[in-house]
């Protein structure tokens, strides 16, 4: 272990840490009219070459400090996938149309996050009306397309949010972004850990990292749509205002609260593998159990480990 610290700090820490002053403090906060929207998925059976998968989408309004329950939206969706030599064939309850063109995925496992995240964009696309100019729309992960869907979804957003004056974020909790190799996050709460800010260009590249709260220890990576970018001293007092809850000090909790009501917990899979069961057995559908032995070994082998 100690070779592998060693390793890393000498090939980006044995040199003195600059950081270009691109900081902008953020002094105030505004309250806003705010929607934030989360999407969650799970794998409910795996049969090797298919799988179901449930998906959620959610979305909550805040105005200032007071969420408003009526305006709060869930939705919910079960996926079937087929990869037949390569041809995907899929279907959605309730139905929705998207591509099956899963070109991008490694693991067949990996198609119902991409395809959760166009039907996550589409409904961020489907609340806009619900919000008037100036007001955010707060979306978890960056405004990137990595399939068709997502990227028509994209589309629609931005036309619709710029029609309204709506202002659409995308805050990502996880960040691989580098300076010199070196983690721009890391790098940046080491420069100035005790203010609020945000930080722009990062290396030329137009998203920001944002640090909302003084005492909160994390800072994000953002990015905003064009229309947007000449608001941004309007939206990180915003930002910084519903970054005041202590649950999460310093992360948006419409956007935490959006997480919690799309994911789909542990309890709440064992519930839909427990459905399968029983409908496996009263439908004499053996094949639900006999193929997702192709996948669960692992599984297994971690369970008897620790239990």
């Amino acid at each position: 272990m100690l070779e592998c610290v060693e390793f890393i700090k000498h090939n980006l820490y044995s040199k003195k840490e600059e950081v270009e002053d691109n900081f902008k403090l953020i002094s105030n906060q505004r309250p806003c009219k705010i929607i934030a929207v989360d999407g969650g998925s799970s794998i409910i059976n795996d049969g090797g070459s298919w799988l179901i998968a449930k998906i959620k989408t959610a979305s909550t309004y805040y105005d200032g400090d007071k969420r408003i329950p009526k305006k709060e939206l869930v939705n919910n969706y079960y996926m079937s996938l087929i990869n037949n030599s390569g041809r995907h064939i899929q279907r959605f309850s309730p139905e929705i149309s998207l591509s099956t063109n899963y070109s991008g995925i490694r693991e067949l496992s990996e198609a119902p996050s991409v395809a959760m995240k166009a039907i996550e964009l589409f409904h961020a696309a489907g609340r806009i009306n619900d919000l008037g100019r100036d007001s955010l729309l707060l979306v978890d992960g960056l405004l990137k397309a990595e399939s068709i869907d997502q990227e028509k979804a994209l589309k629609e957003l931005e036309e619709k949010s710029c029609s309204k004056g709506v202002h659409v974020i995308g805050l990502a909790k996880t960040c691989r972004f580098g300076l010199k190799g070196r983690s721009v996050i890391g790098s940046l709460l080491r420069a100035k850990p005790d203010d609020k800010w945000f930080y722009h260009p990062v290396s030329g590249e137009e998203v920001f990292i944002i640090k909302l709260h003084e005492k909160s220890k994390y800072a994000y990576m953002l990015d905003l749509f064009p229309h947007s970018m000449n608001s941004i001293d309007l939206l990180m007092p915003s930002l910084c205002f519903y970054a005041r809850d202590p649950e999460l000090l310093g992360y948006p909790y419409p956007l935490l609260r959006a997480d919690k009501i799309a994911r789909v917990g542990e309890h709440e899979k064992k519930q839909e593998e427990s459905r399968l069961r029983i409908l496996s057995k009263m439908e004499g559908y053996s094949f639900l159990e006999t193929d997702k032995r192709a996948t669960d070994m692992h599984a297994r082998m971690d369970k008897r480990a620790y239990r």
